[in-house]
């Protein structure tokens, strides 16, 4: 059994050292409003929820609205009441502000979302927090472990899941020689380990968990979310020339797209459009000023011109838009030495083949999750960019064909990662399963 005193010593340690490192992050960042004062105290009024939800920033967020959203579809499918309302907190403003556009308009009818920044890793903090909601179930998304939040929700009662479960060899390295015996104190209280990949659902079972399950990620389920209207201009302007994309682009990364572009475009008598949209919108003024070509910003103008050369696009939720319209995508973060790679799924569930540099992180299991290789084309240089781009473009009837085969993977792959949320976590919200609550040894 679970040494609820080993692990509240440790809760009480974590947040002598980590609420002050929170404290002086918000402080960099801005971040010194009262509401989010009080909201990291777990003083905010919040409504009761039936489930707690806490993830780190914006693309965690969304996984946790695709876990709602399948628990969601499942009660409308039945019309039972399994889950009405949920709260939502993210360590990041960025999260919680996407979170309040996002979460209502996906899960209406059916669940009610509360989101709010998340509270500091303070046993008191968290205590707070849990009496003013009284969840039923907490789910930590991805992982966020953190010792003052699992040790108060399980003393709380609450059932515990990890959903969409990640477990890097580097995080498995510093729990093993940090402290071993709390993350096996952590994990077994949780009622589930949903884990995004094998090797994942391995670490997480070297650290303690007990019921781990190994399901699609999250990730993939996200890409189903509802295209935005397209006008028809854009449309037009996207579908009447040779056009690729190259999206969530890093500092450096840029650069290297521009001259991929520039290359391919030596190669055909009518210059191909290039839409390129960098990961931090506010880098792309200066992008664009960098670009000795014919450039126009999306915030500028509509659609592009027949005489734009490079359409940068510097808007935010957008990127759906071009997915569906387009047949190659670049996905950044991935040339860098350091990077890590995107998420790609939303690229593949419009049918897009994927280009990405050598460097991708944990996407590379997600790509063979696919089980279609020929939609993912590695390149590590402009040269070999330029090279990928132009043998796609002269083959449109290889492309679309091969749009299909991903699409229907990605499609069927975000099926059953929610299949796993509804089979493992609606039985925590209905209380059919027994608390694993920490006791004393």
């Amino acid at each position: 059994m679970a040494d609820m005193r080993r692990l509240a010593l440790v809760s009480r340690a974590s947040s002598l050292l980590s609420a002050p490192a929170q404290l002086a992050y918000d402080l960099c960042k801005g971040h010194t409003s009262a509401e989010l004062i009080r909201s990291r105290l777990g003083l905010l009024n919040v409504p009761k929820s039936a489930a707690w939800f806490h993830a780190s920033s914006v693309g965690e967020c969304a996984l946790a609205v695709a876990a709602a959203s399948a628990i969601n579809e499942a009660q409308l499918a039945s019309d039972e009441d399994i889950l009405s309302s949920a709260l939502l907190t993210s360590w990041t403003n960025q999260g919680t502000i996407w979170a309040r556009r996002r979460a209502a308009p996906q899960l209406n009818p059916g669940i009610k979302v509360a989101a709010v920044d998340a509270v500091w890793n303070s046993p008191r903090a968290v205590r707070r927090l849990l009496h003013r909601v009284q969840p039923k179930a907490t789910f930590f998304v991805q992982s966020e472990l953190w010792p003052s939040m699992i040790s108060e929700a399980s003393s709380f009662g609450c059932h515990l899941a990890v959903i969409d479960g990640r477990m890097s060899e580097r995080s498995l390295r510093r729990w093993k020689h940090y402290a071993s015996n709390v993350a096996r104190d952590m994990l077994s209280s949780f009622n589930v380990v949903i884990a995004s990949s094998e090797s994942h659902a391995a670490r997480f079972k070297n650290l303690g968990a007990t019921n781990v399950v190994v399901a699609p990620s999250l990730k993939f389920a996200t890409a189903e979310e509802k295209t935005p209207q397209v006008d028809e201009e854009l449309s037009a302007a996207l579908q009447s020339r040779k056009t690729w994309m190259a999206v969530s682009t890093h500092a450096g990364e840029a650069q290297v797209i521009i001259e991929a572009h520039r290359r391919v475009s030596e190669l055909f008598d009518a210059p191909p459009l290039l839409v390129l949209a960098p990961r931090y919108p506010e880098q792309c003024e200066a992008i664009a000023r960098s670009i000795d070509r014919n450039v126009m910003l999306r915030s500028k103008g509509r659609s592009p011109l027949p005489s734009t050369e490079v359409f940068i696009v510097d808007t935010l939720g957008e990127l759906s838009i071009f997915f569906r319209h387009l047949d190659i995508a670049f996905i950044g973060n991935s040339l860098l030495a350091h990077g890590k790679g995107h998420n790609f799924a939303e690229a593949a569930a419009e049918g897009c083949t994927i280009l990405r540099g050598p460097n991708v992180g944990d996407f590379e299991e997600m790509e063979l999750q696919t089980g279609v290789p020929q939609s993912f084309i590695r390149v590590q240089d402009s040269a070999s960019i330029a090279k990928a781009v132009h043998r796609l473009l002269l083959d449109p009837d290889s492309l679309r064909d091969a749009g299909r085969e991903i699409q229907d993977s990605v499609r069927k792959l975000g099926r059953q990662a929610k299949e796993a949320i509804v089979e493992n976590l609606v039985p925590l919200l209905n209380g059919d399963v027994a608390h694993k609550r920490f006791v004393s040894k």
